[in-house]
């Protein structure tokens, strides 16, 4: 988890040092950062984003995201791996 947050306090770090911006914007960034991060293929989706595998679980399984705990979504994506 550590690890994650680095990432993407590093992406947001770059983000705001490439359109030189001030540190007022770093919530922005940090959002920004995590909205490219997502989209990103990853190759522990099989080079696959999060974004289109989150996509194709609600549309194989018809329940929304938000309805489901973090620990039921850690379960959901090893099924569909091993699927």
């Amino acid at each position: 988890m550590e690890r994650k947050h680095q990432h993407i306090l590093g992406v947001a770090r770059s983000l705001l040092f490439q359109a030189n911006l001030p540190k007022t914007f770093w919530a922005h960034a940090i959002g920004h950062a995590v909205h490219i991060i997502n989209r990103l293929p990853t190759p522990f989706f099989y080079l696959k984003s999060v974004l289109f595998k989150l996509s194709m679980t609600v549309y194989l399984i018809s329940v929304p995201l938000r309805c489901l705990d973090p620990y039921a979504l850690l379960l959901l994506f090893r099924l569909i791996d091993i699927n």
